[in-house]
């Protein structure tokens, strides 16, 4: 659980931070909104990656 939540942190921050530059630029949207709402999409991602691996485990008889 750890580790999932690590990666979760991880990826959001990157996402977040990689928006700052073009929303400060293209103005419209306060920056912040765009870093919360592209570090939202990303770490909602993960998570369906994630559910994906452990559904499809669980269905194959491995659970975690």
């Amino acid at each position: 659980m750890r580790t999932l939540g690590l990666k979760v942190l991880a990826t959001f921050t990157y996402n977040a931070g990689a928006v700052l530059p073009a929303a400060s630029l293209l103005g419209g949207w306060p920056v912040w909104k765009a870093a919360i709402t592209a570090g939202v999409s990303a770490v909602v991602e993960i998570l369906v990656v994630e559910s994906k691996k452990y559904l499809a485990s669980a269905k194959a008889g491995g659970g975690e």
